[in-house]
């Protein structure tokens, strides 16, 4: 047997986000972010057209890079009567079902995880993709935001605060979102 060996690839080697997503980049201070999420949510709610005795939330998933954030997240979310569930690796394997099927079949229609749903959760309808915190990887952003838009699904949207901390990334952001016809902010 010899050591040759032979790579196949199927499509581009270059990391892309779907052109489907409307993707808004929020720069911003770490301090602020609690209260831009916040009004956030009360956009979305406010932006469904149904009346409000019968309107319900939109299926989003809000991503943050801490299990302890994220925990934060949900418990203020859900003190705000905002109906959302955690999900993250300390969870027992029981309590991430229960929260997945909860979201799935919309009695939480907020979603606060880690990356532990970045990649792999298929979940129709989900219409907004918050990154509460940016990810350490740009690779990684992709396949968040990459939860909504699945399928037949027309298009998505997809939020992030981007903080003076993630500077680092801007570059590789930036790219993504001109090759995905995006604006990209100042």
């Amino acid at each position: 047997l010899g050591r040759d060996f032979i790579q196949v690839t199927i499509g581009s080697t270059e990391l892309s986000a779907n052109k489907k997503i409307h993707q808004v980049i929020d720069v911003c201070e770490e301090s602020q972010k609690e209260e831009k999420l916040a009004a956030l949510l009360l956009k979305l709610w406010e932006e469904s057209p149904e009346p409000e005795a019968t309107r319900k939330m939109m299926r989003t998933i809000i991503f943050s890079n801490k299990k302890r954030i994220c925990e934060d997240l949900c418990w203020k979310l859900t003190r705000d009567q905002w109906p959302c569930v955690a999900l993250h690796g300390d969870k027992s394997q029981f309590e991430r079902d229960r929260a997945l099927l909860d979201f799935k079949r919309g009695d939480c229609p907020i979603l606060v995880c880690t990356d532990v749903a970045a990649r792999g959760l298929d979940v129709k309808d989900v219409q907004v993709v918050i990154n509460f915190d940016f990810p350490i990887q740009c690779e990684d952003y992709v396949h968040r935001i990459g939860r909504t838009a699945r399928g037949d699904a027309a298009t998505g949207r997809a939020f992030t605060f981007f903080t003076h901390g993630n500077r680092g990334a801007a570059r590789e952001l930036i790219s993504l979102l001109e090759e995905a016809e995006q604006q990209v902010p100042q």
